[in-house]
């Protein structure tokens, strides 16, 4: 419910910063949907509701976080069978923070790295392992190991 409510009022903002500026004055700024906020107020009372965005802001990245550590753990403890994946979110984290602050101390690096290690490495990435694991599926598909149910998980017979 609380993303139905987030989602719906990012689209009002969005819809009250081009109805009261124009796409004119909206192109020409760098980060136009907060500037366009700075100048938006509901019924005369509540004014400067910025503060309001930038907490929405600050908990969907949160939660995108953890949803990608939880992956993360979820991906280790099954790719070497470990019964508990709640062991490897500490290491996890402290593998990401430090990646991110040696990559990245600042924007000038961090534009650097997405445009001279990150793209060639998406590019990589999108044209050659995933059709590379999808041919090695078809093929053990192919075979048909039996004992494996079509999820991949391990069936006891």
């Amino acid at each position: 419910i609380g993303t139905i409510c987030f989602c719906i009022v990012y689209c009002l903002l969005e819809v009250v910063s081009l109805g009261n500026f124009g796409v004119s004055v909206l192109e020409r700024m760098q980060v136009p949907f907060f500037m366009v906020i700075k100048g938006i107020k509901i019924f005369d009372t509540f004014e400067r509701i910025e503060s309001l965005v930038e907490s929405m802001w600050l908990f969907t990245d949160f939660l995108l976080i953890t949803f990608l550590v939880m992956a993360c753990c979820r991906a280790f403890s099954r790719t070497f069978k470990m019964e508990q994946s709640n062991i490897l979110t500490a290491p996890v984290v402290l593998t990401i923070l430090s990646g991110s602050i040696l990559i990245a101390p600042d924007y000038f690096n961090l534009e650097w790295f997405s445009e001279s290690i990150l793209q060639p490495f998406d590019v990589a990435i999108c044209f050659g392992f995933i059709p590379l694991v999808w041919i090695i599926y078809k093929i053990r598909e192919k075979k048909g190991k039996k004992g494996i149910d079509k999820r991949g998980r391990g069936v006891v017979n």
